[in-house]
């Protein structure tokens, strides 16, 4: 069981028959290419929660989708103060499928800590505990970022409640492949 502030452990691995070549576009790809080959395999387990190749991928799919419709797209940024797990997982999964960049937060910043990060990174959406939605929300509003400066703040709990979570568990159209560069 995911318990917010205890450590949890995430077991992902999978065998290909030659190793990957990292290039321009290579972690969305190797990805992609990792998870179809471990096809009904479990790869990914977090307490009671297990995925396989194929299940993974679809999430990391729903999740880019969802992410899609609330702006994220190839070079935009994704600031995150959540607890770890699974979930958060497939933030990242699905930031870096749609060419996003993720900027994990320490939750043990400050609200000026905070407001330092999300001014300079000016992050087009912001994902925090809903337990600190409030002072978060604050901290973001305070910058710049969260007023007219394109950051929506969303929340993510550790047992995958909050705000984003409903985004994701809608209907969305597929998310565009994107390219991403070296310099990405």
């Amino acid at each position: 069981m995911l318990v917010p502030g205890r450590a949890v452990s995430f077991h992902l691995s999978w065998k290909c028959s030659r190793p990957a070549v990292m290039t321009d576009s290579a972690f969305p790809a190797a990805l992609a290419q990792a998870l179809a080959a471990a096809g009904d395999r479990i790869i990914l387990t977090a307490g009671p929660r297990h995925l396989s190749g194929h299940a993974l991928a679809n999430e990391i799919e729903r999740w880019a989708a969802g992410l899609a419709t609330l702006g994220v797209s190839r070079g935009e940024r994704v600031a995150v103060q959540a607890e770890k797990s699974l979930d958060v997982v497939l933030l990242y999964l699905a930031t870096l499928r749609l060419g996003a960049l993720y900027l994990p937060l320490n939750t043990a910043y400050r609200s000026a800590e905070l407001a330092y990060f999300l001014e300079d990174a000016q992050p087009v959406l912001f994902v925090c505990d809903p337990a600190a939605a409030a002072a978060a929300a604050a901290a973001a509003t305070t910058t710049g970022a969260g007023q007219g400066g394109g950051t929506r703040t969303l929340t993510l709990g550790a047992n995958g409640e909050g705000s984003l979570a409903e985004v994701i568990g809608n209907d969305h159209p597929a998310a565009p492949v994107v390219a991403v560069d070296a310099g990405d």
